[in-house]
């Protein structure tokens, strides 16, 4: 169901069954259009009127094309209802009895009470009225029953109010939605408790939610010929024979129902006892000698209903103690079962426990023998990297010892070159006057392949020392290098994670290509 009430999309059908209520027809099918959330159709059936009732609806329908009559030969009000229900199309169906009344906000009421609990069967409080439409008295013997039905009904909740009078009142009182209809089913064909019998199926009835509201909003007439007045000791026989089917089809409340019926078989009783006392009247109280006749015949039939009703209810609770105790063997069958089971799995992970304690054991001294295997070839990778570092140490050595050696040949060169060219000079100079220029021209070029032997000299020497801090940051790198692959190593061996292991040892050996190289 929606969230929210749209009135545009609720479509409620009204079914109004009418018979000899030409006098409150009108105010009936009134009550029905003004209300506040607006009506769908409305299904007005005339079950053989004798009076003029069929004429007011036919004037209603030519008012309102939402009415729409259909007649048919008297069949009674459960059938005649049934007919309607068939009929309506509204996804909410409601029923209105001809010679009752809505307040205007009803339906608007119910709708919205029903989208806020979920519920698809709604009742409601009934204000008693005669038939001017006029509240009752207080004091009316009607108002103090109806008191007494609403008191069980706060105090106990409806489901077992139900179990003891019928506050529902009417069918006027209905407002159902499809879905329940379907589960509940159609009116059964009684003619005084049509109403008790569907609600109290409804209330009983499982996917069924029901909601009572606490504020009266129909209008329940109390006239001469009201069905209520007509009662008596059929009205009883019909409430012990529902509660004795109610029996078989709810065993779960047996003791509830089987109270409600003996109440009931009391009043028929009654009844008879009030239908013996007139045998010894006079010939004119011959229609109580018929009356008693007729309780007795009655009393028969529900005698022999009721027998046979509890010998199938007895056969009913033998069958379903018969299952009871299949369940209870098949369970304890269960149990012996789901006990051999776990014990079975018990054994099964106590043997794979001991089978991964040794897997575990194997595991670990093969990760353990690996270990050993690493850390000897890290050692000798670490003696094979010192060996290769002194080597370096030595080779930079060498190098420097080298360009120092180059270096102080070539200043020693420099010097005793300069020293000649000055010996020369000052011998030459005073002979070879002449030549000066040609000797200063070649000293010149000397002093400039001298000055290009010094920068050449200081290129050799930066770049010495370029590869001595680059074999310096090398050495610093290969020992962070061994300092994680030693952490790894030791993680490794926690952990026994025999992958780990593998790649560390591949790393190992790059590194030695590397230190090789």
């Amino acid at each position: 169901m929606s969230s929210r009430l749209d009135k545009s999309n609720i479509r409620v059908s009204v079914v109004v069954p009418v018979f000899n209520h030409e006098s409150f027809i009108d105010e009936a099918i009134l009550s029905v259009l003004n209300q506040n959330h607006p009506i769908y159709e409305l299904i007005a059936i005339d079950d053989g009127s004798s009076d003029r009732s069929l004429n007011r609806l036919k004037a209603w329908s030519g008012v309102d094309g939402r009415v729409k009559v259909f007649t048919q030969q008297n069949r009674g009000a459960s059938a005649t209802i049934n007919r309607g229900l068939h009929i309506a199309k509204g996804e909410w169906i409601a029923i209105l009895n001809s010679d009752d009344s809505w307040s205007p906000n009803r339906i608007s009421t119910l709708l919205k009470v029903a989208l806020s609990t979920s519920s698809n069967v709604l009742f409601s409080e009934c204000l008693p009225i005669d038939s001017l439409g006029k509240e009752l008295e207080k004091s009316h013997y009607w108002q103090k029953m109806y008191a007494k039905l609403l008191r069980q009904v706060y105090d106990l909740g409806l489901r077992n109010a139900l179990f003891r009078g019928n506050p529902v009142i009417s069918t006027s009182n209905f407002l159902m939605h499809r879905n329940a209809l379907e589960r509940v089913g159609l009116l059964r064909h009684r003619r005084f408790v049509a109403d008790w019998d569907w609600s109290l199926r409804a209330v009983l009835q499982a996917g069924v939610k029901h909601h009572w509201w606490a504020e009266p909003l129909f209008n329940y007439r109390l006239h001469e010929n009201n069905t209520i007045h007509q009662s008596g000791l059929r009205s009883s026989l019909e409430i012990a024979h529902m509660f004795s089917r109610m029996q078989l089809c709810h065993p779960e409340t047996v003791a509830l129902l089987e109270h409600s019926r003996r109440s009931f078989v009391r009043d028929i009783r009654k009844h008879s006892e009030r239908s013996a006392y007139a045998r010894g009247q006079s010939d004119a109280d011959y229609r109580n000698l018929t009356e008693r006749q007729q309780a007795k015949s009655y009393i028969f039939l529900l005698e022999s209903t009721l027998n046979q009703e509890r010998d199938l209810a007895e056969r009913v609770l033998g069958e379903l103690k018969l299952e009871r105790d299949e369940a209870r063997d098949a369970k304890h069958q269960s149990d012996r079962e789901r006990d051999v089971a776990l014990a079975n799995l018990a054994k099964s992970l106590n043997a794979a426990s001991l089978d991964r304690e040794r897997e575990l054991s194997k595991l670990r001294s093969g990760y353990e023998q690996q270990i050993l295997k690493l850390e000897t070839i890290l050692v000798q990778e670490r003696e094979l990297s010192a060996r290769v570092r002194h080597e370096l140490e030595k080779e930079r050595d060498e190098a420097r010892d080298s360009r120092r050696e180059i270096y102080e040949a070539r200043e020693a060169d420099i010097k005793d070159l300069s020293r000649a060219l000055e010996d020369a000079e000052s011998q030459r100079k005073l002979e070879l006057a002449s030549v000066r220029e040609g000797y200063e021209s070649q000293f010149k070029l000397m002093e400039s392949e001298i000055a290009i032997e010094r920068k050449d000299s200081e290129r050799v020497r930066q770049a010495l020392q370029v590869e001595r801090d680059e074999a310096r940051s090398l050495n610093i790198k290969l020992n962070l290098q061994l300092q994680s692959l030693a952490a790894e190593l030791r993680l490794a061996r926690e952990s026994v994670e025999y992958e780990r292991s593998r790649r560390i040892f591949s790393r190992l050996k790059h590194l030695v290509r590397r230190l090789k190289i």
